[in-house]
């Protein structure tokens, strides 16, 4: 009967610390895109980005889905929808700044890239100054709690402009999915930002020019040819495209679907020697 005893309290020991042990471990953010178990609480307004970045620190609500209205009250702007957004928990920021250190380490081509040959290599690097500049912004900002989840998106009132820049970066959550970090760059702490975006974007646009000017001059036979032939091209590509996703998982298609890749990258490469929103009657590109 002792023995039983003994056995009988040395379980209930062993619940007693189970049960203790759940109570020490912090819950986990609630998810984000809940809605109606949202719907009691209630809407804080802010009337700007900063003010929105200081309501996410907050500690009452750091890690927590939080539901806001945007008011720009000093634009004379009416009322913005109510939104659902929570910051970042602490394992979240430190997977969002892996994700972003990984991003910036591919930037590190500019430094290969000694001369500029052509139009196209200018726009790349154009591209790579950019998303360096906005990386080098983004990690203190997250760092400092600015980062936020807003699954739908971000209301009117909050975009890009000439006083912000608002960064993002899809990521993955345990309890949630997919959800969609944002991350606000104040352009006033970070000109090389708004330096760097502007110059992407005039890059981009010359680049453009520049392509639909050279598509123009050549002959309606070339144009012609170079079309019919990408029209080929994508039917072959989406063929190959239904035949990668039939193969069976394994080392005994692993040949085959490296011939698809091969085939796949030869196809658009064709494609791409035709510019997108070509008139099907004229021929013509729209960019001069």
């Amino acid at each position: 009967m002792g023995w039983v005893m003994r056995v009988c309290l040395l379980l209930l020991a062993i619940l007693a610390l189970v049960l203790i042990g759940r109570q020490l471990v912090p819950p986990a953010p609630a998810p984000l895109s809940s809605e109606s178990a949202l719907v009691d609480v209630p809407a804080l307004v802010v009337h700007d980005t900063t003010e929105l970045l200081g309501r996410l620190r907050d500690r009452e609500v750091v890690g927590e889905p939080v539901r806001l209205r945007v008011t720009p009250e000093s634009i004379g702007g009416e009322a913005q929808p109510e939104f659902w957004c929570r910051g970042l928990s602490e394992g979240e920021k430190a997977q969002a700044l892996r994700m972003v250190g990984m991003i910036r380490k591919t930037t590190d081509k500019l430094f290969e890239m000694n001369s500029i040959n052509s139009v196209d290599e200018e726009e790349q690097l154009a591209n790579l100054l950019k998303t360096r500049a906005m990386c080098d912004a983004v990690i203190p900002r997250i760092e400092a709690g600015e980062g936020f989840f807003a699954k739908d998106g971000l209301p009117a009132g909050l975009k890009s402009n000439g006083g912000w820049h608002y960064w993002n970066l899809r990521m993955r959550t345990k309890s949630e999915g997919e959800q969609l970090l944002w991350v606000p760059i104040d352009l006033q702490k970070h000109p090389d930002v708004r330096h760097h975006r502007d110059r992407a974007v005039a890059v981009r646009e010359f680049v453009r020019s520049e392509n639909a000017r050279k598509w123009n001059t050549l002959s309606l036979e070339v144009r012609r040819s170079l079309l019919d032939a990408a029209k080929a091209s994508r039917a072959a590509f989406d063929l190959l495209e239904q035949e990668r996703e039939s193969l069976p998982s394994g080392e005994s298609a692993s040949a085959r679907r490296a011939e698809i890749g091969r085939l796949m990258h030869e196809h658009r490469q064709v494609m791409a020697k035709v510019p997108p929103e070509v008139d099907p009657v004229t021929l013509d590109w729209g960019p001069r």
